[in-house]
């Protein structure tokens, strides 16, 4: 139990970032590879606003929407927030919906 809690304080002490919640998903209108991608790029985002590189949602979707128009060129828009609604006409196979924690993203 010791060690345990010995390891425990040496990774929060490195400055590492708690883990992530799985995502959940509401809709997906694209490939698995799109959408890994896109699930990855949202997980950086996170991850930069928890270590205070970023301090804003809007920062977020500019780390997603940069990492997708590299990946999958073309224009994609990007929606962070914790409460939002939108009715949108997007491309086919191009749109997700999902949250990771309490922060939710909607990508097309």
């Amino acid at each position: 139990v010791m060690a345990n809690q010995q390891a425990t304080q040496a990774t929060k002490a490195a400055g590492d970032v708690p883990e992530l919640p799985e995502p959940e998903f509401f809709t997906v209108d694209m490939k698995s590879d799109m959408r890994d991608f896109a699930v990855e790029a949202a997980r950086k985002g996170v991850i930069k606003l928890n270590k205070n590189e970023i301090r804003q949602l809007w920062e977020v979707a500019e780390v997603i929407k940069l990492e997708m128009d590299r990946q999958y060129p073309g224009a994609w828009h990007v929606l962070v927030g914790k409460s939002f609604g939108a009715f949108v006409t997007q491309q086919a196979n191009c749109l997700i919906y999902f949250s990771i924690g309490q922060a939710s993203f909607l990508i097309f």
